[in-house]
């Protein structure tokens, strides 16, 4: 190890020392050297590794994230998954299509048993559904049927319900009373035929009875005579409404009356004709016994006879054409509908009888 020194004092004068050193000394030193370069070194490229550490926290934190966002979104999607099934069925349902089934989870959770509950509810409105169409099948059957039936019967038919208002009328009830079926549904029968406002009032104040009687209307300067038959429904104790049916007798209380006329004018016919044959035959037995005796004016005698025989012949004829009149009027032959003919027979009888209960077998 050596020193210069430079001397005070005048000129130029240096003092120079020199020292023999251990080299294990000069070892250390270099030692020391190298460690300050390396510690410089490290000290310069500390910041790059802070970095690079720094880099490497967040890839490993962005990782963590997208690890923990891939979990969160694969539970996620293990539990919306069965939510959406679930609704995309009920839209399906709420469309009418019943014929969806949401796959069931093996899971024995929250979910899976709602998924369950869902099936068996989509299942039994199936099922449901099924059975009320086949029944409004069997009702819309049995409709087509009673319509079919009232419209081919003769008489009149009106459904009325609880109050008194139509509700169905049949082609023959429109027919009979003249009215449009659309006009009068929903009005009161006693404001379409006021003619049956006395049965009405009583049907109302005994509803457990049949109300019958016989009116009389008028429509468009045609008279008619309608046998009227009202009769309550009751469901689970209760009215519900009525049923009203009417039958034109117009022709029946014709036939009726001109039967009645018949006979009378049969025993009158009879009563006047009974003395005609013997006051013919008198007046014969006179013209024979006692022309020839009569000598004053047997002509005036003889035309006296003859003209009672004449006119007993007269009213004789004329007996004969009056009482022509209680006679079956001569037939008049053409094709008929026998099973018609036989309906209406028999509703007319059940309109007059309503005790008996009649069977149709035809």
């Amino acid at each position: 190890v050596r020193a210069l020194v430079k001397l005070r004092g005048p000129g130029d004068a240096f003092l120079y020392v020199g020292r023999a050193v251990d080299p294990r000394v000069i070892a250390h030193v270099e030692e020391n050297r190298r460690a300050v370069a390396e510690y410089e070194k490290a000290e310069d490229e500390r910041s790059f590794i802070q970095v690079t550490f720094v880099m490497t926290f967040i890839v490993v934190a962005l990782l963590l994230l997208l690890a923990a966002v891939w979990l969160g979104l694969a539970f996620a999607n293990r539990l919306v998954a069965p939510i959406g099934s679930l609704i995309s069925a009920a839209d399906q349902v709420r469309g009418g299509s019943l014929n969806v089934k949401v796959p069931e989870l093996r899971d024995d959770d929250e979910i899976g048993s709602l998924i369950r509950s869902f099936n068996r509810m989509v299942q039994q409105l199936d099922v449901q559904r099924g059975e009320l169409v086949e029944a409004n099948r069997q009702l819309d059957l049995r409709r087509r049927f009673t319509e079919a039936v009232l419209a081919g019967v003769s008489s009149g038919v009106v459904g009325l319900d609880a109050e008194g208002a139509i509700t169905l009328p049949n082609h023959s009830a429109t027919v009979l009373l003249d009215a449009d079926r659309d006009a009068i549904v929903g009005r009161l029968l006693a404001e379409v035929v006021p003619e049956m406002g006395g049965l009405l009032n009583e049907i109302h104040s005994r509803p457990e009875r049949t109300v019958e009687g016989q009116i009389n209307i008028e429509r468009d300067g045609v008279q008619r005579s309608l046998l009227v038959r009202i009769g309550a429904q009751h469901a689970e104790g209760r009215k519900i409404g009525y049923v009203t049916t009417f039958d034109d007798v117009t022709e029946l209380v014709s036939a009726q009356r001109a039967a009645a006329w018949s006979e009378i004018a049969r025993r009158i016919a009879h009563e006047i004709k009974n003395p005609l044959t013997p006051i013919q035959l008198s007046a014969e037995r006179l013209k024979r016994k006692y022309l020839l005796e009569i000598d004053s004016d047997p002509a005036t005698f003889r035309n006296c006879v003859d003209t009672i025989i004449r006119h007993v012949v007269d009213i004789g004829r004329m007996v004969d054409e009056f009482s022509s009149f209680a006679r079956m009027p001569a037939p008049d032959f053409k094709s008929e509908n026998l099973v018609a003919i036989t309906r209406q027979a028999i509703v007319s009888e059940r309109l007059v009888h309503g005790d008996i209960h009649y069977v149709e077998d035809l």
